[in-house]
């Protein structure tokens, strides 16, 4: 027998069998039907959200971080540098071109209230004199009321002279301390904490009390202090409670100053 043919044999393969239309599906149609208006409606409703959400959080970015806005999200403040040629005055520390904030002074003698006086920038003898209340038989014509006072000045207010007699050497009012131009203003006579060849203790300034036997600068500072601190010396023997000051050294004192 003969082998068949190719072409018969493609004519077999290729010839209908009956299953294919056991092939044919059927899908179900859809439930949900969606009309193309609201879907363009929706479209444009969530394009309108999106901008809108783009919009806060630009907003929100550049007001809540300053940082980040200035730099461009670096986190990073920029850099200001401050140049400036040697000797200008912007170089000059704060410390060293800054005013002082008021003027401390001493008001001692026959006053009311002997003490320390806190007064502002560019007052004079006489604000101080104000708070301080000379008493009623003081001398204050000794003073130049229109001084100005500087940081750490003392006044000392004293009763005034005999009629017809120059001041003593213990009597009438100066100012001790440094002048706001730096040259020291001391008492009118150069004697003034000398009396009868005794150094007065409560007008005497720290270089005077230094001449005296046994006491440095330490001595004459704590003495100068103690006096602007309590007010005037009542009696010699008032030294022992100065700080420095013990009963040896007191001895040394005995015979050579005053009240």
């Amino acid at each position: 027998m003969a082998p068949p043919h190719v072409s018969d044999r493609i004519r077999e393969l290729t010839r209908p069998t009956g299953e294919e239309d056991l092939l044919a599906v059927r899908y179900p149609s859809l439930r949900i039907h969606v009309p193309v208006l609201h879907a363009v409606v929706v479209v444009v409703i969530l394009a309108v959200g999106l901008a809108v959400w783009a919009g806060c959080s630009a907003r929100s970015g550049a007001g809540g971080d300053p940082a980040a806005a200035g730099d461009g999200g670096g986190g990073q403040l920029p850099s200001l540098e401050l140049s400036a040629h040697p000797g200008d005055a912007t170089t000059a520390s704060p410390a060293a071109t800054s005013e002082p904030t008021s003027v401390v002074v001493s008001v001692v003698g026959d006053v009311e209230q002997a003490g320390l006086v806190t007064l502002a920038p560019g007052a004079r003898v006489a604000d101080a004199l104000a708070i301080a209340r000379p008493g009623s038989g003081a001398d204050i014509n000794s003073l130049n009321q229109a001084q100005l006072l500087a940081d750490g000045q003392q006044i000392v207010v004293g009763p005034p002279a005999p009629e017809g007699e120059p001041a003593p050497p213990t009597g009438g009012s100066f100012v001790v301390g440094d002048q706001p131009g730096g040259s020291p203003d001391v008492a009118p006579s150069a004697g003034a904490g000398v009396s009868g060849g005794l150094i007065n203790i409560n007008t005497a300034g720290a270089e005077e009390l230094k001449t005296l036997s046994g006491v440095g600068d330490v001595t004459a500072a704590a003495i100068v202090s103690f006096r602007e601190e309590h007010g005037p010396f009542t009696a010699v023997e008032q030294l022992l409670e100065v700080s420095g000051i013990g009963p040896a050294k007191m001895a040394q004192l005995e015979g050579k100053v005053t009240v």
